[in-house]
């Protein structure tokens, strides 16, 4: 953990926990300022979590097998031939909006943390409708390796706005955790100009070459007869960059890992800059997988040429896509990450009112 801690330089004083963005230049900004520091107030870390570590794990382990919501309905859509599934979740009364959800990269729609928001939005009056992507959690697939889920690939998530846009003339609102976190900032940076959902929220989760292997290409490579090289990736490739640079990078077509990753990132070139739909990025300073430098606006550079849409919340503490609360964190769960999530999806439903 001290190594984890010095590698990624986790509680970097040169971060400072706060609400980020353009808050005076519209209403939008001014409704969000205002939920994003009532979100930094009602945050009340774990006090006997000592590290972020624990901070990251301990709703994992507590919240796991939570039973999903009564209700769930699954229904299937067809992208570029392949099988996308949806788990949707009707409100008790008339909604008043769609939550498109994205789970992180080794869960599917039954993880706690998507559970909770679907519980979430039941509560507060929305649609919650959970994508797994192509192969994902024994889902149907056919085709070669390049037909597999990639992060790097956002036509999937595009036609479903699309299809949803379609059904129904309800706003759309996009919420994703860690790798799904990735593909949503990924969509609203380079469809910025015929994207119109209404906001997107990005949450990020650990990327583990492990899980990576055990949870994604290892059924890709099963599926489809691809060959990595080297042929014992599965035991040789003992982190991320490597496993990606055998298996994920080639097998979707990339001349190299850079490549592939550039394809997958929102401020490739700088087009973070040209987001034009209200993105919220939730992060914590203590993360030890990813480093909250990363991971926001930086408008402590005195530059001007930030996008008006793109706001963040940097919390003291939190870990990687914890954010225990209380005493008691099991009693509430994922809750504090949920609720600002859909909080930020009101305040810009209400500007959209005004």
């Amino acid at each position: 953990m001290l190594w984890m801690k010095a590698r990624y330089h986790v509680g970097s004083e040169s971060i400072h926990p706060g609400v980020y963005g353009h808050f005076t230049t519209s209403a939008v900004g001014r409704r969000v300022e205002q939920v994003l520091r009532r979100a930094l107030e009602r945050h009340h870390p774990t006090p006997y979590l000592f590290n972020a570590h624990l901070r990251t794990v301990i709703l994992h382990v507590l919240m796991y097998g939570s039973p999903p919501p009564q209700g769930l309905q699954r229904r299937w859509f067809s992208v570029e031939g392949q099988h996308i599934a949806l788990d949707v979740l009707l409100p008790k009364g008339s909604p008043k909006g769609v939550v498109l959800l994205l789970h992180g990269l080794n869960g599917d729609t039954n993880e706690p943390y998507v559970i909770d928001m679907y519980k979430e939005c039941q509560t507060r009056g929305f649609i919650g409708c959970g994508m797994l992507g192509r192969g994902l959690a024994g889902s149907p697939f056919n085709g070669g390796p390049q037909d597999t889920f990639s992060p790097g690939r956002i036509s999937d998530v595009l036609a479903v706005v699309n299809m949803l846009h379609s059904c129904t003339s309800l706003p759309v609102y996009l919420v994703g955790w860690s790798l799904g976190g990735v593909i949503a900032a990924n969509l609203v940076a380079r469809l910025w100009e015929m994207f119109d959902s209404k906001c997107a929220v990005e949450l990020w989760h650990p990327i583990l070459a492990f899980e990576l292997k055990r949870s994604l290409l290892w059924r890709m490579v099963s599926l489809t007869g691809y060959e990595p090289e080297p042929k014992d990736w599965y035991y040789t490739c003992n982190d991320l960059l490597g496993v990606e640079a055998a298996v994920g990078a080639p097998a979707h077509g990339f001349d190299s890992v850079w490549d592939y990753y550039r394809a997958m990132s929102a401020d490739d070139e700088g087009r973070c800059r040209d987001i034009a739909v209200p993105t919220l990025i939730i992060h914590a300073v203590d993360d030890p997988v990813m480093h909250v430098y990363l991971a926001g606006p930086k408008y402590d550079d005195g530059r001007d040429d930030n996008s008006q849409c793109l706001f963040a919340v940097i919390t003291p503490s939190g870990g990687h896509l914890g954010f225990p609360q209380g005493w008691t964190p099991w009693t509430t769960g994922f809750g504090w990450i949920s609720n600002t999530a859909l909080d930020f999806a009101d305040a810009v439903m209400s500007s959209d009112h005004d």
